[in-house]
């Protein structure tokens, strides 16, 4: 369960600077809310014919394996490259980071600024 102050302190901000979209996520992301609200900053993104992402993990809590984030994360990836983008994140966090390692998904897509 989330406190009502993690709640309060999660956000996605973004911001598209010469041509590149780029993401800002802060906080817990095991919310559907928040999944939903970035993979809805990634879809118009791609219907306005941005093909270039960034996403910067470095306000983003712990989040395991199984969890929605990085399934969402992938399916959002993977969405770009249908299209011929390209998205890159950068700033994991600690553990985050060594999840993404684990998994090797950093290998893939991930850009450890």
């Amino acid at each position: 369960c989330m406190s009502p102050d993690a709640e309060q302190t999660s956000s996605i901000t973004a911001e598209t600077k010469q041509g590149i979209l780029v993401v800002a996520l802060r906080g817990n992301l095991d919310s559907s809310n928040r999944i939903n609200a970035f993979r809805e900053k990634i879809d118009q993104a791609l219907d306005k014919g941005i093909r270039k992402f960034i996403i910067n993990l470095s306000g983003t809590v712990w989040v395991n394996m199984n969890s929605i984030a990085i399934h969402c994360l992938i399916a959002e990836f993977n969405d770009v490259q249908k299209v011929n983008g390209e998205m890159v994140f950068c700033y994991p966090q600690d553990k985050f980071g060594s999840l993404l390692t684990a998994t090797r998904i950093n290998g893939l897509c991930f850009l450890f600024c």
